[in-house]
C-alpha cells in the first residue's frame, strides 16, 4: 500500500498512470483524500479498479465526483452482492461518457470470486448468484449505450413493471442462463417491452430440459434480421419444428453453436441427416457447432448420392464436438453434397482418455478425432472433384453435338 507520505514520488509520475487500483479501502482509511484526488492528480487516467470490503454504496458518493471523465475502463470488485451495491450504477451512468467497459464482480467468499459480469462495453448483469435483484433493472435503465448484457439467475424474479423495463437500443449482445424453464418465462415478460432489433449475438445458458412452446416463444421473441450468434439451451430437443422456427426468427443468422449437456446426448438423437435441414432453411450460416450421430448414414437403399438434392454454400466451418462416426468415406461423400464449401471440421477430444490411449486408437485407425480428420481432408477433395464433373457435363452440353452420317 502506499503510504501517505509516499505519494509526492508518485505524483512525479502522474502524468504517466494509466491504471489505479484500489484495494480494500476502508471508511476511515487516509486512502479518501488521495483518492479524491484522482482527476486532479491522473489526468490520463483510463482504468480505475476497486477492490473492496466495505459496501460501495455507502462509500461511492465521496469518490464520485473525484472520477476522471477519461475513465475507459471501470472494473468493481465487491464483497457483497445486495441491491443497494447497484446504486453506484447511476453513478457512473453519469460524468463518464468515454466509459466503454465496465466491469462487475462480486464474492461470495474471500478465495472463491463469483464473477457477477463482465464484457467488453457496458455488460451488466441483472442480478447476483442465489436471489435476483428486480432493482438492477431500474438502475439499469440509465446506460442508454448499453451493447451487451448478461442477465442470469432469473427464476425467482417476480413479474416486472414498466418502470423495471430499460429500453435498450443499442443492444447488439446478450446473454441469458439459468437453471430452469422459469427464467425464460421471467424474461420473456422483460423482453415484450425491451426492443433488440439491434441484436447480433444471443446465447442460452439453461441446466435443464428447455423443450417445447417456452423455447419457440423465447426464439420469436429475440428475433433479429441481425442475429450471427446463439448457443442454444442444453438439452434441447431437435425436430423439424424447432430448426424451422429458428429459420425464420433468424433468416440471415451466420453461426449456430448447439451444446447439448453430456447426461442427456444418447447415440441417435440427432441423425447426420438433420444437416440436410440447416442447408435448406440456413443459406447464409457460414458456422456450425452441432453434435449428432454418423453412424446413421443411410446405405445400400437410399445411398447418399441419391438423396434429395440439398446444397449450401456458405458453410466454411463445422464443429462436431464428439459425434460418433463410422464409415468417414460415406460421411465425407455426404457432406461434400449438402456443404460443397466446407474447409474445416472440428471435433473434441474423447473424455476420460489419456494421451496414450488417444494415441493407440489413433494408430488402429479408431480415434473418433483420426475419423473426422480423415473427413475433413476428403470433404474438398470430393467437393471440388463433383464440381469439375458438374463443369465438365454443363459444357459438353452446350457444345454442338456433331452431325450424324
Amino acid at each position: 500500500p502506499i503510504r501517505t507520505h509516499h505519494w509526492d514520488r508518485v505524483l512525479c509520475y502522474a502524468r504517466r498512470v494509466k491504471t489505479v487500483l484500489v484495494h480494500e479501502p476502508d471508511s476511515h482509511g487516509p486512502w479518501l483524500e488521495a483518492v479524491q484526488l484522482l482527476n486532479i492528480s491522473f489526468p490520463n487516467l483510463r482504468s480505475l479498479k476497486w477492490n473492496t470490503k466495505e459496501p460501495l454504496a455507502a462509500l461511492f458518493p465521496y469518490i464520485r465526483m473525484s472520477l476522471p471523465p477519461s475513465l475507459r475502463l471501470v472494473t468493481l470488485h465487491l464483497q457483497s452482492s445486495a441491491a443497494s451495491q447497484l446504486s453506484v450504477l447511476s453513478y457512473l451512468s453519469t460524468g463518464l461518457p468515454y466509459l466503454a467497459n465496465l466491469k462487475y464482480l462480486a464474492f461470495v467468499n474471500i478465495r472463491r470470486p463469483y464473477r457477477v459480469s463482465s464484457s467488453r462495453a457496458f455488460d451488466q448483469q441483472m442480478a447476483a448468484k442465489g436471489t435476483a435483484l428486480p432493482p438492477a433493472y431500474a438502475q439499469l435503465a440509465s446506460f442508454s449505450s448499453l451493447k451487451c448484457l448478461n442477465v442470469g439467475k432469473l427464476d425467482g424474479c417476480p413479474p416486472l413493471s414498466a418502470t423495471d423495463s430499460p429500453s435498450f437500443q443499442s443492444l447488439a449482445r446478450l446473454t441469458v442462463w439459468g437453471s430452469t424453464t422459469q427464467l425464460i418465462k421471467n424474461f420473456l415478460q422483460w423482453c415484450e417491452r425491451t426492443p433488440v432489433t439491434l441484436l447480433e449475438e444471443c446465447r442460452f445458458y439453461c441446466n435443464v430440459p428447455t423443450t417445447g412452446g417456452v423455447v419457440y416463444d423465447l426464439i420469436v421473441a429475440l428475433g433479429s434480421d441481425d442475429m450471427l450468434a446463439i448457443l442454444s439451451p442444453l438439452s434441447v430437443s431437435f425436430d423439424n419444428g424447432f430448426i424451422a422456427a429458428m429459420s425464420i426468427a433468424w433468416p440471415k443468422i451466420k453461426t449456430l453453436r448447439f451444446r447439448v449437456s453430456s447426461i442427456d446426448t444418447r447415440r441417435g438423437s440427432v441423425a447426420l441427416s438433420a444437416l440436410s435441414a440447416f442447408a435448406l432453411r440456413y443459406p447464409r450460416l457460414e458456422y456450425l457447432q452441432l453434435e449428432f450421430d454418423a453412424t446413421t448414414v443411410p446405405h445400400g437403399r437410399h445411398p447418399p448420392s441419391q438423396a434429395p438434392r440439398v446444397r449450401q454454400t456458405q458453410l466454411a466451418s463445422l464443429d462436431v464436438m464428439n459425434s460418433a462416426i463410422e464409415a468417414p468415406a460415406i460421411v465425407a461423400h455426404y457432406l461434400s453434397a449438402i456443404f460443397p464449401g466446407l474447409q474445416c471440421i472440428e471435433t473434441d477430444r474423447v473424455d476420460g482418455l489419456t494421451d496414450e490411449e488417444e494415441e493407440e486408437l489413433r494408430q488402429a485407425g479408431r480415434s473418433t478425432l483420426h475419423t473426422w480428420m480423415k473427413v475433413g481432408k476428403l470433404v474438398p477433395l470430393l467437393a471440388a472433384a463433383r464440381s469439375e464433373e458438374e463443369t465438365f457435363w454443363m459444357a459438353q452440353a452446350q457444345t454442338p453435338g456433331e452431325a450424324a452420317p
